[in-house]
């Protein structure tokens, strides 16, 4: 099909046949509540069955206070503009411009038919350009390119400072790393261009993105050899699967944080800090360009983001938030360096600790910190947005956020029943691993509460937030896809993907397993290890990996930490197409 192709279809073709009607004389309120319930974003208001107008999610949110929620629907309509089902997309288009609307209403002969919005249209036109031949690497390695520079400017703060504790040799290392990453970034940026990406080269952009990262992250650690290896493969490897485990924000160490400079400390809780925000920018980007993601960046600025804006905002917004919790941190006791890395690893639910006594040593108060910030990282990013430019309400406080804190509570009162570890102990680590953070100071699980912990890796956190696992989001939309009668194309897709992922993430832990398991350790214990770096959730049993091991684990965390879809978008990209 060719994009003019698409223009001349008619309407009736792309609309949505199932619309609301809400009669004129229903309240605010309930109207409110039969929307969320229908889970639609538009509506029709109709008097005598007769359509006099139109009201959407933004309308009544806009609109609405407390004083006019029980009027009638009928006085916060918009205008309704109809059209014929006869006519064309691109005649569809001609009069959205004109009227300056989003949403048409299809009739035929004088009864409401569907609707057609321009978020339709352009999913239409976006599955056009998805579909076209991948015959050219040059938009990724634009966006690619930028990402390396933008990321190896921010590395100058961490070289900076190890330059500064004269600790040169870490400092020599970080350097060496900063420049190979914004040369191979700036040739990228010459030699590729900035286009749109469909959702294949999305996904190959996110793989390679983490990957590169990981590959020239690991300088430093081959530079230092913290890990007083002669052999060259094997310090290679464990450079790589150190540098992996910070980007991807899994926080799995193999050398001891109470042998190695504090500079180092630093560098590898920012490499978490940077893959963190990376990921959400990435996945925000490139995975949810539908009308999910038009919704998220209009909470965000009110009006589309460019990208690099996008990037910025992520990183100022973090930023903010790293200065408060590690001041309060450092207030209330710790060192500023320490307070700067444990509050950076955990906002990206990274899970490094500068030592490994530091949470047994810690007062509750400091725990209290460690813990919001460990929360805040698992929270969906537009919410930290909207709380920080004063816009906060009600509405913004959403189903996925409630879910994950009643999964939380539920799974606290569960621990209480199935561990003897005190209420404290598990409130902490129940946290830590819901936000799939990995921080812990138990080093002896019992069973019961290992199974009730690899359960929280696979749930993981919110959506746009660093917490890897499936997310809250998705398994609403099963449930509520598993309600609805008939599901639209699109929502068939996404409920495929969805069940892809429930699948695929235990799958594809018990198979890493295996090689654990003819390791010699059993096999819960196995499979507890490979969920906790499938979800990047970090947990650790100390057990002694070799080579192979390490690597396999290492392509589990980039796996995971692009939550599996991209693989499944590059495989199966019909399960891509945007409605």
């Amino acid at each position: 099909m060719q994009y003019d192709e698409i223009l001349r279809r008619k309407v009736s073709y792309y609309m949505k046949r199932d619309i609301l009607l809400l009669d004129a004389n229903t309240s605010i309120l309930s109207a409110i509540k039969n929307m969320k319930r229908g889970n639609e974003h538009v509506a029709i208001v109709v008097r005598d069955k007769v359509p006099i107008g139109i009201v959407t999610n933004e309308n009544i949110f806009d609109s609405i206070t407390k004083d006019n929620i029980d009027l009638s629907i009928d006085k916060i309509i918009s205008p309704l503009i109809s059209v014929e089902r006869s006519i064309t997309i691109k005649e569809a288009l001609d009069i959205m411009k004109k009227n300056n609307v989003r949403v048409l209403v299809v009739i035929d002969k004088g009864i409401v038919y569907g609707i057609i919005t321009k978020q339709m249209i352009s999913n239409v036109i976006g599955d056009y350009l998805n579909k076209r031949e991948f015959s050219s690497i040059k938009p990724i390695m634009g966006n690619l390119g930028f990402i390396l520079q933008f990321a190896g400017t921010l590395f100058v703060i961490p070289a900076l400072l190890s330059t500064f504790l004269n600790e040169y040799i870490i400092a020599t290392g970080i350097y060496l790393m900063i420049i190979t990453m914004v040369t191979i970034g700036f040739f990228m940026n010459t030699y590729g261009k900035k286009s749109y990406l469909n959702i294949k080269e999305s996904s190959i952009l996110t793989i390679t993105s983490f990957i590169i990262l990981g590959l020239i992250g690991s300088i430093p650690y081959v530079y230092i050899n913290p890990y007083n290896i002669s052999e060259p493969i094997e310090l290679f490897v464990d450079s790589f699967f150190t540098s992996i485990s910070g980007f991807t924000t899994t926080g799995l160490l193999l050398f001891n944080p109470d042998n190695i400079p504090t500079s180092l400390k630093f560098y590898y809780s920012y490499t978490q800090w940077i893959g963190g925000l990376n990921f959400i920018y990435l996945i925000m980007s490139a995975f949810y360009p539908e009308s999910r993601l038009v919704n998220m960046r209009s909470i965000l600025t009110g009006k589309s983001l460019r990208l690099k804006e996008l990037f910025l905002t992520i990183v100022l917004v973090f930023s903010m938030y790293t200065t408060i919790l590690s001041s309060v941190l450092y207030l209330l006791g710790y060192d500023l360096i320490e307070s700067l890395t444990i509050i950076m690893s955990a906002l990206s639910t990274g899970g490094f600790l500068p030592n490994n006594t530091i949470l047994v040593e810690s007062n509750p108060y400091q725990l209290t910190i460690i813990t919001i910030a460990m929360i805040v990282g698992a929270l969906p990013f537009a919410l930290h947005y909207t709380i920080i430019k004063g816009k906060l309400s009600y509405k913004h406080i959403t189903k996925e956020i409630l879910v994950y804190m009643f999964v939380i509570g539920i799974t606290i009162m569960i621990g209480l029943t199935v561990t003897e570890l005190d209420a404290a102990s598990i409130i902490f680590h129940v946290i830590s691993a819901s936000t799939t953070t990995g921080y812990q100071f138990i080093k002896d699980i019992d069973e019961g509460f290992k199974i009730l912990l690899i359960i929280l890796f696979f749930i993981g956190g919110c959506t746009f937030s660093t917490a890897g696992g499936i997310k809250i989001a998705r398994f609403i939309t099963l449930a509520y896809m598993i309600r609805k009668k008939r599901l639209e194309r699109n929502e068939f897709r996404e409920f495929i993907s969805i069940i892809l992922l429930i699948i695929l993430f235990p799958l594809l832990t018990y198979l890493s397993s295996l090689y654990l398991v003819n390791s010699g350790y059993t096999m819960l214990d196995s499979f507890f290890q490979s969920a906790a770096v499938i979800t990047n959730s970090g947990f650790s049993l100390g057990l002694e990996l070799d080579n192979i091991a390490k690597m396999i684990l290492s392509i589990m965390m980039v796996i995971g930490r692009f939550e599996i879809i991209g693989l499944i978008y590059i495989l199966l990209p019909k399960l891509a197409e945007r409605h």
